[in-house]
């Protein structure tokens, strides 16, 4: 999953604002610190644009700089997993709903979702991405910094927040976004590396996790839960996050510690036509479930739609972007959306802003201002 990262230097912890820290290593270009007072562990790295790093390439042949082998062949691993977070969710819940995939990738959580009888919606910063989600998967998707999420409050059951928490510099903006986002009975479910975990302590640096430029934060459990509850989130649960993994897909990741190993691994896992055997792996990840905890009558940024509803059990009724228009806002001032006839564009009806419909994926990125009114 991707979203951005800010060109933000070195302007304190991104989670308490404190430049108390301990440096811990050189990571490439990033040093890799920890906070004293709130025991967050972030890289100070040089600032880098998102689309730099979130490109075609990153989902394809990038596995040695940080991105994916071929994210695409990963799929039914990736089903597994998401099918059993899936169901976790649900129970907690008590039932299905609306499920927003925020940091989509290729859509397969999305796919997964709405097979299992969920309502969903994608999206992501990288277009190409959110591109396949919809036309290979059928979702509806738009694009979006994911800093300040366009969509109406209120709307959404469940916010899928997988593998992305790490990657942005300012954590509590996002966090608080997506708190505004929840239905009444609304869950936040967020995976992300636990700098605490086993493997961590024992590959230190050499941490398959620690990844120069595009991993910002490092949480263990406490940081995690600090956030979150500095955010106005109650923290249901918290626990490890295993994953199902293909062999072939194992030996690849360790091929950063041993090549020469990894490859005499997979050739002996072909052989005997074990390499594509979808195992469960404990990689060195965490999840928790959250819910607001802010009182009825009184949420920030406004007042809290009733539950989202689903028409049928993955119903798919429409086109993608007319899907959408039930939960987009405008970008700029939060105004309902209104397609073209075409589709082909939205605009907003409350600040007449125009927004691209890219072969039925919006493009929704905030404008930047004319320049009389950004030096005024």
């Amino acid at each position: 999953m991707t979203t951005t990262a800010a060109p933000n230097h070195d302007s304190g912890c991104p989670q308490c604002g404190s430049h108390d820290r301990r440096a811990l290593f050189q990571l490439a270009t990033d040093r890799v610190v920890r906070c004293e007072p709130c025991g967050l562990t972030y890289a100070v790295s040089p600032p880098v644009e998102a689309a730099e790093l979130y490109n075609g390439g990153y989902f394809s042949g990038c596995a040695d700089e940080g991105g994916y082998q071929n994210y695409q062949a990963e799929y039914r691993s990736h089903s597994e997993t998401f099918h059993r977070r899936l169901v976790d969710s649900e129970r907690k819940l008590g039932g299905k709903g609306r499920l927003l995939d925020y940091g989509c990738a290729y859509g397969h959580l999305g796919r997964v979702a709405v097979r299992d009888g969920w309502e969903v919606v994608a999206t992501d910063i990288a277009y190409e991405a959110v591109h396949r989600a919809v036309h290979q998967h059928g979702l509806a998707g738009f694009v979006s910094d994911l800093s300040r999420p366009p969509l109406k409050k209120g709307v959404f059951d469940l916010v899928a927040l997988y593998d992305v928490i790490e990657h942005v510099r300012e954590p509590k903006g996002v966090i608080r976004s997506l708190r505004n986002l929840l239905s009444e009975r609304g869950l936040l479910h967020v995976t992300t590396p636990d700098v605490g975990s086993a493997s961590a302590f024992l590959l230190g640096s050499k941490w398959y996790h620690y990844k120069p430029r595009e991993h910002l934060l490092y949480f263990g459990r406490s940081s995690l839960r600090r956030l979150l509850e500095s955010c106005g989130m109650r923290v249901d649960e918290m626990r490890s996050a295993p994953s199902r993994m293909a062999v072939r897909d194992i030996l690849a990741r360790l091929r950063r510690y041993s090549d020469r190993g990894a490859r005499s691994l997979l050739a002996i896992a072909r052989f005997l036509g074990l390499d594509g055997v979808v195992v469960k792996v404990h990689i060195g990840e965490m999840q928790a479930w959250a819910r607001s905890d802010a009182p009825m009558g009184r949420f920030p940024g406004g007042a809290r739609l009733a539950p989202a509803s689903v028409p049928s059990a993955g119903s798919r009724a429409g086109s993608p972007v007319s899907r959408l228009l039930a939960v987009l806002a405008c970008p700029g001032c939060g105004g309902d959306l209104r397609a073209d006839a075409g589709e082909t564009r939205l605009a907003c009806v409350a600040c007449d802003e125009v927004y691209e419909v890219r072969d039925r994926v919006p493009i929704l990125l905030p404008k930047a201002a004319p320049a009389n009114k950004a030096a005024g």
